[in-house]
């Protein structure tokens, strides 16, 4: 636990954040990184998608609750750490002065966490200052002090919200005699039952007589010139015998012009 110590003495605690939550969390939340000519110059590194275990997820959700709770600040620990930066400047207000100026602060302030209002955070600002800041300067130092407290809580907050693991791929197990058998089975009575459906058919189709099956034999693309020819002649001679069968004859004049 960190505990970061207000002028009252009331001491703010905050968690400690594990190691492998803080570099989910480096992943998670934006990272600005300064250049030589300050934070301008320098570059971002976007936030990155987690994948938390179901352990990390449910402790980063204790440790924000834990942030949360720790987080609203009330008005007495402004007042008091305002008044010991009062004290520390070079131009102090008096009393009336310096309750419309923490009037003035007070709604701004209100919007930092408890955690900023700290011993360290004051020690800094008297530092920096020589005279009473404005609502600017004095922002802009908590700013700092809160980035890392904001950081944490919104890595935290994506680590608690992120999706489940997907759940891992089973691996690889070859076919056990059994199985391979039971496909073999079913292959032949499909196989089986494919052969059936085909005689079938065919014994429900017409039935083709010799002369048609001749001329669909001397129809087809893929017959020869010769092929055509002989399926030809054969169905001719299949037409003269069932003509004459019924007593039909055919004149050799006409069947050579026919023919020719």
């Amino acid at each position: 636990m960190t505990a970061l110590m207000p002028t009252d003495g009331r001491a703010v605690q905050l968690p400690a954040v594990p190691d492998d939550l803080h570099r989910l969390i480096s992943i998670a939340t934006p990272q600005r990184f300064a250049g030589r000519g300050g934070d301008e110059s320098g570059f971002v590194l976007a936030a990155q998608a987690v994948r938390p275990t179901d352990a990390q997820r449910d402790q980063a959700r204790s440790l924000l609750a834990a942030y949360r709770a720790a987080e609203p600040v009330d008005g007495r620990r402004v007042r008091d750490w305002m008044v010991a930066l009062n004290a520390a400047v070079a131009n102090p207000h008096d009393a009336k002065a310096f309750a419309a100026r923490l009037a003035a602060f007070g709604p701004v302030l209100a919007g930092y966490p408890a955690a900023v209002f700290s011993e360290t955070a004051l020690h800094d600002a008297m530092r920096t200052f020589e005279f009473f800041p404005s609502v600017a300067k004095l922002t802009a130092l908590l700013d700092r002090q809160a980035a890392p407290i904001r950081a944490v809580i919104a890595g935290l907050e994506a680590i608690a919200d992120s999706e489940p693991p997907a759940a891992a791929e089973p691996e690889w197990q070859p076919a056990t005699e059994e199985a391979k058998a039971a496909v073999a089975a079913r292959c032949a009575e499909v196989r089986r039952q494919t052969a059936a459906h085909e005689a079938e058919e065919r014994l429900a189709a017409p039935a083709v007589t010799p002369w048609q099956a001749a001329l669909r034999r001397a129809s087809a693309p893929v017959a020869t010139e010769a092929e055509r020819r002989r399926a030809d002649q054969e169905a001719r001679a299949i037409a003269a015998r069932q003509l004459a069968a019924l007593g039909v004859t055919v004149p050799d004049a006409v069947e050579r012009e026919r023919v020719a």
